[in-house]
C-alpha cells in the first residue's frame, strides 16, 4: 500500500554489480584488477589507472600465475594477451607469448612504444568487501 510522503519508514537498497565498459575486472583477496580493453603506449598507461582511482598493477611472483589465469578465463583467450604493469615498460603475459617462450604470468620488458592494454589495481572499497 502506498504511504503518505510524510511517513518515515525503513528502506532497503539493492545495488547492482559494477559494470565496466572499459575492461574486465577480477578480484583477488581485497584487490580489484582492471584489465582495459583498449590499448595505449606505456607513457599513457599510468593516467588510465589514476583515472579509475587505481595504480599500475604490482604483480608479485606468488600472484602472477593466478592473475594471468583469471584474466585468460575472463577474456576466454588462450594466448598472446599481455598488459602494461608496474615497472619501466614492463608487461605481464596473460597467456603464452606468440613464440611460446613466456609462460602466463611472466613479467618482461617490452618496447615502450608498444600498444598494449593496461592492467591496473585498486583496493576494493570497504562497502563492497565481503
Amino acid at each position: 500500500e502506498e504511504a503518505s510522503p510524510s511517513v518515515h519508514m525503513p528502506y532497503i537498497c539493492v545495488r547492482e554489480p559494477l559494470k565496466l565498459e572499459i575492461g574486465r575486472v577480477i578480484e583477488v583477496g581485497l584487490t580489484q584488477y582492471v584489465a582495459f580493453y583498449d590499448t595505449c603506449h606505456n607513457s599513457e598507461a599510468y593516467d588510465r589507472c589514476t583515472a579509475i582511482g587505481g595504480e599500475f598493477a604490482r604483480i608479485n611472483s606468488s600472484e602472477a600465475m593466478l592473475v594471468a589465469s583469471l584474466l585468460r578465463l575472463t577474456s576466454q583467450s588462450v594466448s598472446g594477451a599481455s598488459f602494461w604493469v608496474a615497472g619501466n615498460c614492463t608487461a605481464m603475459y596473460g597467456g603464452w607469448d606468440l613464440q611460446g617462450q613466456a609462460a602466463p604470468g611472466s613479467v618482461l620488458q617490452r618496447p615502450c612504444n608498444d600498444s598494449l592494454p593496461v592492467l591496473c589495481q585498486r583496493d576494493i572499497p570497504a562497502l563492497l568487501r565481503p
